[in-house]
């Protein structure tokens, strides 16, 4: 089958061979002006129809596509009319778009700060007279390129609404069915891109005006034979609403190894936010998909499906890991583990998504907000970690921004409605850069919760302790006070009885360890008051009536 491309080149040559140039014959007649005239409208009408087919097909997207169109702008330049000349320039503007998009999807990909071409300035004066040529650039390409940066952002939804209207003006007036059906087509993915961009908010609080009337954005959002496949599925992905029909499709398709892009996503996605969610369905998945992406790369995969399959790789990764963070028993330490085996996926794939920071960012927050006092250390190390990962979220998150980052690419196949549009962005939901900045925010403020909770509770534990040497010292006081009493009471006493003679040497003995066993039976009861918290009455009395019964058996036995 021949490329849409092939046949515009094939269709210019046909109508405008060499030997026909007046550039190159030197004719000027008024009639062979006119029947080129005629000619020119008539490849300006087939360009538009084949090359928006060219877009409506995903061919764009394959293998050496820019070749194709440099090949066909150095064709153009036998021919310096000015007709050619459009032509070239509206070549060039796709073939801008197609190197931004190849620059995107490769591993080793750079950010670019600018994109420069020749003859940029006079770009936008040269098409006042073509109707086609200019609706290719202002609505095709337009579209193209929305399609392949979609974001939620307020300047993408005006575009979208000015093209649709645009739209609606031309495809009122044409009569030509081919041309009305590719406007038709152009409405659709329109409507479609629009609608995407609402994911984050309610449709019913946007307006717009048309010729000073108000509207409802929601009023022209709408499903249509084209694009009605794509628009259910994406409805009912944000939030997750998909019945078990649309489930259990997959599921068989799956068991049966009809694997598909879409279906990855699909139950992947499902698998992590269901109610009935388990780490080992999305294993499975992971296991099938290995096999998908080897049967892939045998039958031969094109750069941008190359890219796809890196990107659902990501995306399930990443649905696993989140789901992993809903466990009850996940800790710290496994956190640890695991972002390290996603930064490993992200650097294999060439996928930097900020979400699994994100959300461990979320639980980190939860999980340390809920440490009790005595858990400082685990929450200054937690504390570390946290401040670690919220570093790479910030970074990755604004590059994400920068490349207009999509969470995950199906292959170009997949990408198909089936009403015959290619939308490259697909299902994928548009990230919101407003949003992304407020969730920075939010994060932000954890953090500095967190810190606080540490100091405090560092502040606590250093109270504490202060509390405790305190307590450690009085008891220490009385230890060398009971001590201290003890000794200086029993040497007086020894004196006073060994001084004494009128009191026989045994008599005196039997006084000394009568005086001893007081004594110790003083320290002992100061011991027990100081340390023994429990049974101190017990232990109290126990040792008193030992004291006496050993006092009693002594005395006794002297005499």
């Amino acid at each position: 089958m021949d490329l849409h491309i092939d046949n515009c080149v094939a269709k210019y040559k046909a109508l405008f061979p060499l030997e026909d140039n007046p550039s190159k014959t030197g004719e000027t007649d008024i009639d062979k002006e006119i029947h080129r005239k005629e000619r020119n409208d008539e490849f300006e009408r087939f360009f538009f129809i084949e090359m928006n087919s060219a877009l409506f097909s995903g061919e764009y997207l394959a293998d050496g596509y820019i070749q194709r169109i440099e090949k066909f702008e150095n064709d153009l330049l036998t021919d310096d009319s000015k007709d050619s000349a459009c032509i070239r320039e509206v070549l060039k503007e796709l073939r801008e778009i197609l190197f931004n998009i190849q620059n995107k999807i490769k591993i080793d990909n750079r950010d670019l700060q600018v994109a420069l071409t020749r003859n940029d300035q006079i770009r936008s004066s040269q098409f006042n007279e073509y109707q086609y040529y200019n609706a290719w650039r202002a609505i095709s390409l337009s579209l193209l390129h929305l399609d392949h940066t979609l974001v939620n952002k307020r300047e993408y939804r005006e575009l979208l609404i000015r093209l649709y209207y645009e739209i609606q003006v031309t495809i009122n007036g044409l009569g030509n069915e081919d041309l009305r059906e590719v406007y038709r087509k152009l409405e659709s993915k329109c409507l479609f891109l629009l609608g995407k961009t609402f994911v984050y908010d309610d449709v019913e609080d946007y307006y717009y005006s048309v010729d000073f009337e108000v509207k409802k954005a929601k009023e022209i959002i709408k499903g249509d034979e084209f694009n009605k496949d794509f628009l259910d599925l994406f409805t009912k992905m944000y939030p997750c609403k998909y019945g078990r029909d649309i489930v259990n499709k997959y599921q068989q398709s799956f068991a049966e190894k009809k694997f598909s892009s879409i279906g990855f996503v699909l139950l992947s996605y499902y698998y992590g936010t269901s109610e009935k969610s388990s780490v080992q369905r999305l294993d499975n998945l992971l296991y099938n998909f290995k096999e998908y992406e080897q049967n892939l790369k045998e039958e031969g995969v094109s750069q941008f499906n190359s890219y796809a399959i890196r990107s659902i790789k990501s995306y399930i990764s990443n649905c696993r890991f989140s789901l992993l963070l809903k466990q009850g028993n996940f800790t710290v330490e496994k956190i640890k583990n695991n972002i390290d085996e996603i930064e490993s996926i992200q650097e294999e794939t060439g996928i930097k998504n900020y979400h699994p920071y994100k959300k461990v960012l979320s639980f980190l927050g939860n999980y340390l907000g809920n440490l009790k006092d005595e858990g400082n250390k685990e929450l200054q190390n937690g504390l570390d970690l946290y401040n670690k990962i919220f570093k790479k979220y910030k970074s990755v998150y604004e590059e994400c921004i920068l490349r207009h980052f999509t969470p995950f690419q199906l292959i170009v196949e997949d990408c198909k409605t089936q009403g015959g549009i290619f939308i490259a962005s697909s299902l994928s939901k548009p990230i919101s850069p407003s949003k992304l900045r407020e969730d920075e925010r939010e994060l932000r403020d954890i953090k500095q919760y967190l810190i606080v909770k540490a100091r405090l509770s560092k502040r606590e534990e250093e109270i504490n302790e202060i509390a405790n040497k305190i307590k450690d010292f009085r008891r220490e006081s009385f230890e060398y006070l009971g001590i201290f009493i003890t000794i200086i009471t029993f040497l007086f006493g020894s004196i006073q009885l060994f001084g004494n003679n009128t009191i026989k040497l045994a008599a005196s003995i039997v006084n000394i360890v009568s005086l001893g066993i007081v004594l110790g039976l003083f320290i002992a009861m100061l011991y027990i008051v100081l340390y023994c918290k429990r049974y101190r009455v017990l232990f109290l009395f126990g040792f008193i009536i030992f004291s006496l019964v050993v006092l009693i058996l002594f005395n006794i036995n002297i005499k």
